[in-house]
């Protein structure tokens, strides 16, 4: 999401467009905390150090590090995102050290797993509504040793047409 706000306002159109063009591009990038590594990114665009330079200026961005991590000023106004859905970015702990008064959304139980326990450090839910099933064939360990028979109609349209012959051929 883009904040209609942001786009609008002065200190944004005021900008160069290539300027504006790495901001939304960070935006678009950014993870869960507004947290984006900006040299790869302006690698990425062929976009000029000067580029960099304007957001810093206008307040749209602050850096963490001298590798140019980079977090969204005005992350909050461009994503609302669920606090049971929130994944903890790798630089949070170097976001909350240098930027403390920036707002962070602290991530909570996802509502829709019963076990919360198997949640990963970083936010992730090992669980999921999703119960995968194996038939009962695969099930079935004795079947492991024996191979299984090839229904020689269906594989024989599957590749082609071909005869009988061909057909057993081509299983061995």
């Amino acid at each position: 999401m883009f904040s209609n706000r942001i786009a609008n306002s002065a200190r944004f159109l005021q900008m160069p467009a290539e300027s504006q063009l790495l901001y939304f591009h960070m935006v678009l990038r950014a993870d869960d905390d507004g947290i984006v590594e900006a040299y790869p990114l302006m690698k990425l665009l062929g976009s000029a150090s000067d580029n960099f330079k304007v957001l810093l200026a206008k307040g749209l961005i602050k850096t963490l590090n001298e590798d140019e991590v980079v977090v969204i000023t005005d992350w909050t106004e461009h994503n609302k995102i669920r606090t049971d859905r929130k994944v903890n970015s790798i630089y949070l702990p170097l976001l909350l050290e240098k930027y403390p008064e920036l707002p962070v959304i602290k991530a909570k139980p996802r509502s829709d797993v019963e076990d919360n326990s198997r949640r990963l450090a970083n936010g992730q839910s090992t669980d999921s509504r999703r119960q995968y099933r194996l038939g009962k064939d695969r099930l079935d360990s004795s079947n492991e040793d024996t191979p299984k028979e090839i229904n020689m109609k269906s594989f024989k349209e599957s590749v082609g047409g071909r005869s009988d012959a061909e057909v057993k051929a081509l299983c061995q």
